[in-house]
Parts: structure tokens; C-alpha cells; sequence
């Protein structure tokens, strides 16, 4: 599965409630790559990233292994609703699939990645209301139209809206996507914002380059 732009957004835009937190957990890490940026954002997190997918795990773990941070990277080939540590997370991340009832790809690896019949909304919400600790946030990148949806489903698990970035291409274009944070307990109002991708055709924003740039090489753009 190649680098995608909805987990780059999701590994530089998950915010936090402490400087450093200390448990991380990644669910549907995929090859690992929020997990990895994560790692490099918080350099002393200890970070698990559950997939349940074997060859993404097993990619996902070779990636870990490569990487200057693989001692405190730890995948778990499990589906999340089976998992059960014992412990709770100050942050929990995740880029679920969200594709409800369309076509499926013939790579059975990319169907269980984008479809919700692996991990339904409402199973992430189960999941993140059992593993997060009380004082924890939850950081998830969805279709800005499935927004309402998942806001409320989340709500009838007891997590509540905190933030929501809204992300378009352009200023000329809708929000196709949102990074929406999550906490334990209820918010007077919920702090919303825009982030453009680019400001002009073939042009990144001043916005995005100083988000991406600890991650991306820049080639004159």
C-alpha cells in the first residue's frame, strides 16, 4: 500500500492533551507509516500499532525494524476488538477505511484497508471508549460527508468533539476530508478549522509545507 495523503495529514494533525505522551496506539496501522510518524514526533512514546491484516503487519514490522525508533514501535497482527492490554492510551490514532456498500477491489489487502466490513465506525468507537485513558484524546481522518455520522455515533459511545480541521485542495474546492479529535468528556464548543493543500495549482500552501516538511523532501515547491 503506497504512501497515502489522508495518513500524512492524520500523522501531522493528531494533537495532544500532554507535551509527550507516553502510550500511543495506532488501530489499522496499515505498513505503519502513522505509527512511524508519530514516532518521530514524540521521542519518547511508546507506540503500538495493531493491524489485522498479516502482510501488512508483517510489512508494517519490517518498516519498524528499519527505522531509527523500532525499540519503541510495536505492531500486534490482531483485530482490535480482540485486543486487550493492559493499559490505556493518551492518544489514540486511526485512518479506518470508510468506503459503505461500493465496490470492492479485487486486492483483498486494499478491500479490508477501505471498506468498513473489517471495522465499522461503531466498532472504532467501541474500541477507542475501552483502551483510552480518561484524559486522552482520540485522532481519526474521515470523508468530511460522513462527518455528522460519525460525530454522533461517537457520541453515543461517551466521546465527544474537541477539534475537527476540515481539508480541501484549494480555497476553490469542498473539504473531501477531516481530522477530527476526540476526548472523554463534553466540550462547550468545538474548535473547527480549514487547511488547504494548495494555494495554487501544483503550489503546496505555506500551511501544509510547514506541517509535512519535518516528513516530506521538497523539491522547489
Amino acid at each position: 500500500m503506497k504512501v497515502g495523503t489522508d495518513g500524512v495529514l492524520l500523522g501531522v494533525l493528531a494533537n495532544v492533551n500532554q507535551q509527550q505522551p507516553m502510550h500511543i496506539l495506532d488501530i489499522g496501522t496499515g505498513t505503519g507509516l502513522i505509527a512511524l510518524m508519530l514516532a518521530q514526533r514524540f521521542s519518547l512514546s511508546e507506540i503500538d500499532a495493531v493491524e489485522i491484516d498479516t502482510d501488512a503487519s508483517e510489512q508494517a514490522f519490517s518498516n519498524f525494524q528499519l527505522s531509527p525508533f523500532a525499540n519503541r514501535l510495536h505492531i500486534i497482527n490482531s483485530d482490535i476488538s480482540d485486543y486487550t492490554p493492559k493499559k490505556h492510551y493518551d492518544l489514540i490514532v486511526s485512518n479506518p477505511p470508510y468506503f459503505v456498500n461500493s465496490l470492492k477491489a479485487p486486492n483483498k489487502q486494499r478491500t479490508t484497508a477501505r471498506h468498513t466490513d473489517t471495522l465499522s465506525f461503531s466498532a472504532l468507537a467501541t474500541a477507542v471508549q475501552r483502551l483510552l485513558s480518561s484524559d486522552g484524546k482520540c485522532c481519526i481522518i474521515i470523508p468530511s460527508d460522513v462527518y455528522e455520522n460519525v460525530v454522533s455515533i461517537f457520541f453515543q459511545h461517551r466521546l465527544y468533539v474537541q477539534q475537527a480541521v476540515f481539508i480541501s485542495h484549494n480555497s476553490t474546492k469542498k473539504a473531501k476530508r477531516v481530522v477530527v479529535s476526540f476526548i472523554t468528556e463534553p466540550c462547550t464548543e468545538v474548535d473547527k478549522s480549514e487547511l488547504y493543500i494548495e494555494q495554487t495549482a501544483g503550489v503546496y500552501s505555506a500551511e501544509f509545507q510547514k506541517l509535512v516538511e519535518p516528513f516530506y523532501l521538497f523539491s522547489g515547491k
